[in-house]
This record gives structure tokens, C-alpha cells and sequence, in this order.
């Protein structure tokens, strides 16, 4: 005798160690249920705002000044990890090395405004 457990889609209960009902799981196959990648939010327009913002980058947003030897200008998004907030220009490594300490340094000093 099997343990059943419901479907994670609809609740229909199905043997275990299956997630998805006979149903669910065909649809899962021919993916209607792929996950949006990253990629999907960058858009061509993503990336024709970012390709404006890195050519006219003159000083970085966070620390101010320009890129050292070996590093580059980024796009940066001023709200981490949401793909609609503005970007401003940064250098490689302080894009990479902020993660949430940008939110919390933005929230005390005024927001910079966003250059498009």
C-alpha cells in the first residue's frame, strides 16, 4: 500500500513520491510551469537603459568616484533585486560588494535621482 499525498496544484491525492497529479505533472513537462528567469525581466529596453547608463557613467553612484584598473561600469538597479527601479552608474566591485547595505544607506541619506 502506497502513502498518498496531495498535489502541490490542485490537492488531488496522488502516491507518493509524486508532487503532481497525472494532469499537473503533464502540463509541468511541456512547461507551463517553468519558473521566469532572471533573464526574462532584461528585456531589450533593460538593456538599451543599461548600455545608456555605462556610457555616460562620469562617477559612481555609491562610492563616487570612477572604476579602478580592471574594473568596469555597471548598471546598477537602486532598489536591489527589483528589475523596474532606476539604474545608476557603478563600479563592478562596489555593485557586487553593496547586497542590502545600498537599501539601508539610501533609507538614511536622500535617494539619488535617477539618471533616465
Amino acid at each position: 500500500m502506497s502513502i498518498l499525498k496531495p498535489c502541490i496544484v490542485c490537492g488531488t491525492l496522488v502516491p507518493k513520491p509524486a508532487t503532481r497529479c497525472e494532469a499537473h505533472r503533464l502540463e509541468q513537462d511541456n512547461g507551463r510551469y517553468k519558473r521566469r528567469g532572471k533573464r526574462e525581466h532584461y528585456d531589450a529596453e533593460y538593456r538599451r537603459k543599461a548600455a545608456k547608463v555605462r556610457a555616460t557613467a562620469i562617477e559612481c553612484w555609491i562610492c563616487g568616484g570612477s572604476p579602478q584598473a580592471g574594473d568596469v561600469w555597471t548598471a546598477d538597479h537602486v532598489i536591489p533585486g527589483d528589475p523596474d527601479s532606476p539604474l545608476l552608474p557603478a563600479c563592478r566591485s562596489c555593485n557586487a560588494r553593496r547586497g542590502d547595505a545600498g537599501r539601508r544607506k539610501r533609507e538614511q541619506e536622500q535617494k539619488p535621482k535617477p539618471l533616465f
